[in-house]
């Protein structure tokens, strides 16, 4: 074949390679799609159950940490894009076996069920708004009913709900900006290297703060 044939930089479409242009790795298959974008996210609303597997907490941006748990229904209505920014998010179907994410509720602790990788089926319960922030706004607090297969797997959750209370409250007090920050020293015992760590650890500097309250609704 000569130059003019086959340029040098010509493009190749893989779809149209012959089987001896395949590595041999492929050849016979068309291979596994592996999800690794970002996955859509769970749009809360009153009323919803999901099914779902807690697979990892991802802590990228800690002022807005989220669960990414692996769907167990046929299927499940999620969206991607902006929510906060009305009309520009697209809602998504997603089915057993996907990814997608939760928001960190207080009052929905999924990563509980990281260690053993416990199925939980979570209640919208609905929006708890009689309590108020520090600064006197009114507070809105989602309320959710946790719930899994059996006693053994009960068992699991209570013993991670043990374990995480010596690694401190999920958020500290930033009094000088009357927010909530993430507490990492929590959260990193949740990270796969980490799940089988005993607190308090000083290799994870664990604080000495109080055990987080347990969660308001949440039925192991």
């Amino acid at each position: 074949m000569s130059k003019q044939d086959n340029p040098k930089n010509a493009h190749v479409d893989p779809v149209k390679q012959s089987p001896n242009q395949i590595p041999i790795e492929f050849q016979g298959t068309e291979g596994v799609d592996v999800q690794v974008g970002f996955p859509p996210y769970w749009d809360i609303e009153e009323g919803q159950v999901i099914f779902c597997i807690p697979r990892r907490v991802d802590v990228s941006d800690p002022a807005f940490i989220r669960h990414v748990c692996e769907c167990l229904s046929p299927e499940m209505q999620c969206s991607t894009g902006p929510k906060d920014r009305g009309g520009e998010a697209t809602p998504v179907t997603i089915h057993r076996g996907d990814l997608f994410t939760v928001s960190n509720f207080a009052t929905l602790p999924l990563e509980y069920g990281l260690k053993d990788a416990v199925p939980i089926k979570v209640t919208v319960i609905g929006k708890d708004t009689s309590g108020k922030l520090p600064n006197g706004q009114p507070r809105t607090m989602w309320r959710f009913k946790y719930t899994v297969p059996n006693e053994e797997m009960k068992k699991s959750i209570e013993r991670e709900q043990n374990r995480a209370a010596g690694f401190g409250a999920k958020w500290i007090r930033d009094e000088k900006t009357k927010t909530n920050l993430a507490n990492m020293n929590y959260y990193r015992a949740f990270f796969p290297e980490n799940l089988g760590l005993s607190a308090p650890s000083a290799a994870m500097g664990a604080l000495n703060s109080p055990p987080p309250p347990a969660p308001v609704d949440a039925e192991a």
